[in-house]
């Protein structure tokens, strides 16, 4: 028994030995999570705007175009939840930091990242921006645990021959507009609304508590906040769920009345943006982003008083 106990370890060892390598491959490969971490945390001195929320600010925000030092840190799926415990983060490393900038949406409030089909993408969070409390399941820990291994070795090989990596976001954060051709704007509203649809109202609950939780930080260091409802489409808005798109609204706007410095803009149905500035039912091109930017800029220097 003892002998076979000591082949099983020999034969282990080297086992764990390979997938400890090419996890540790698979984390060094460049993403965006990990790479706006290390900006927020390590470069970030400059920084007066932060942009946070999900893809329609990741998509809708350039940061270049904000006329002071900004960092668009919002992606694609990004939960209120997950916006607070990063600035929780980062805020004691952005000294500059003067303004936010936050994208609530009618998904967005009635979301949550862990109770959705995107959760998978919580594992970024938790591997490569420091969150390592916030989950307690195994795959969300390990790289190795998420997709097929075959895959996973295709991507360790393709970045050490090729150097090919997984970054999408522009180097201040954000990837401006979201090019997409052929797209029947009618359908996809129509799509868009229905999938974005809260399949149980507890998350509203749980969102404006995060939400509040956010804005109590901002408020202790002096931080103003611009919350925005953003574009939607005329197909996308005729689709969406009436008792949803009020408490979409009304959560940021009784916020914005409760706190000092803060702004709710509701854009939603703004007739500024038409057809050729959506790429999707919900999202911008790069024209609706310029469009956006500009207007976010104006209600961000009155905000700031400048």
């Amino acid at each position: 028994m003892r002998s076979f106990f000591i082949r099983s370890a020999l034969f282990l060892v080297p086992v764990f030995m390979l997938l400890g390598i090419m996890e540790y491959a698979l984390r060094s490969i460049p993403n965006n999570y990990a790479y706006i971490d290390d900006q927020l945390l390590n470069h970030g001195s400059n920084v007066e705007v932060l942009v946070l929320g999900n893809s329609h600010a990741y998509n809708g925000i350039d940061p270049t175009r904000i006329g002071r030092p900004a960092f668009n840190a919002a992606h694609p799926s990004q939960d209120h939840r997950l916006d607070r415990l990063l600035l929780a983060r980062y805020i004691d490393h952005l000294p500059q930091l003067k303004a936010i900038v936050l994208s609530t949406s009618y998904v967005s409030i009635g979301k949550q990242m862990d109770q959705d089909k995107e959760s998978w993408r919580l594992k970024n969070y938790v591997i490569h921006m420091g969150l390592f409390t916030e989950s307690v399941a195994p795959k969300d820990h390990l790289e190795l645990l998420n997709g097929k291994l075959s895959d996973r070795i295709v991507s360790i090989r393709d970045h050490w021959s090729n150097g090919k990596d997984n970054l999408t976001v522009q180097e201040l954060g954000g990837n401006p507009g979201k090019p997409r051709t052929g797209v029947d704007l009618k359908e996809d509203g129509a799509r868009a609304a229905e999938r974005h649809h809260a399949k149980t109202y507890s998350a509203f609950e749980r969102n404006r508590l995060e939400l509040e939780a956010l804005l109590q930080l901002a408020q202790q260091r002096g931080i103003r906040v611009l919350l925005f409802a953003p574009p939607g489409h005329e197909a996308y808005r005729k689709h969406l769920h009436p008792a949803q798109l009020v408490l979409s609204k009304q959560i940021p706007r009784d916020l914005a009345q409760r706190y000092n410095d803060v702004v709710f803009v509701d854009l939603l149905a703004d007739p500024r943006f038409e057809d050729p500035d959506f790429s999707d039912g919900d999202h911008l091109n790069g024209a609706g982003n310029r469009k956006l930017t500009a207007i976010l800029v104006a209600e961000l220097d009155s905000l700031m008083g400048s």
